[in-house]
């Protein structure tokens, strides 16, 4: 027997990519069973690229980090990219999902990606990537309020508070901890 088939994998990971075939394969078995949905080949591989980026996202943090507070910062902010991006392609921020102004809300995830690799996953760093992160998705709703495009405030509220609090959460575990 293969030596790799003894080394047990950990539950979340099973679990985690289990969930992301699931989620994939989902649409699929709808427009079978149900007759509904229209995805095509082109969509399913965004879709599963989407999915790998995030599970893999997710992977590197798990292992980067066991504190409590740096987990659960890096799943606020994988998942909120994630969200962002799904709505993105799926119906649009501003507009509908065609609109090229929507282009703009890639740029607070490439400052998240870019933060993170420049600063190697270094709690302190994503602590100022996040804040940065923040920031920028404010600095977009006052240039989309002054170019008079269509708005969700509510969507630039939860985002703001989103990167805020992931990026607290990161704060938290770059602290040295005291043993009580």
């Amino acid at each position: 027997m293969n030596s790799i088939f003894k080394i047990p994998l950990p539950a979340w990971r099973v679990t985690l990519w289990t969930v992301a075939l699931i989620a994939l394969f989902s649409p699929w078995m709808l427009m079978r069973v149900a007759g509904t949905g229209e995805w095509t080949a082109s969509d399913f591989i965004v879709f599963g690229l989407m999915l790998t980026a995030a599970c893999g996202g997710l992977e590197i943090a798990m292992c980067v980090s066991t504190l409590r507070s740096y987990r659960l910062a890096a799943i606020m902010t994988i998942g909120g990219g994630f969200l962002m991006v799904w709505a993105n392609l799926a119906v649009g921020i501003i507009g509908n999902e065609k609109n090229p102004q929507n282009l703009i809300f890639y740029s607070v995830l490439l400052i998240g990606l870019a933060g993170a690799l420049i600063t190697r996953f270094d709690p302190r760093g994503l602590t100022w990537t996040l804040r940065t992160m923040a920031g920028a998705q404010v600095l977009i709703f006052i240039i989309a309020a002054a170019l008079d495009w269509a708005l969700l405030p509510v969507f630039t509220a939860f985002y703001f508070a989103l990167w805020l609090v992931a990026g607290e959460l990161f704060n938290k575990s770059a602290q040295p901890r005291t043993i009580k």
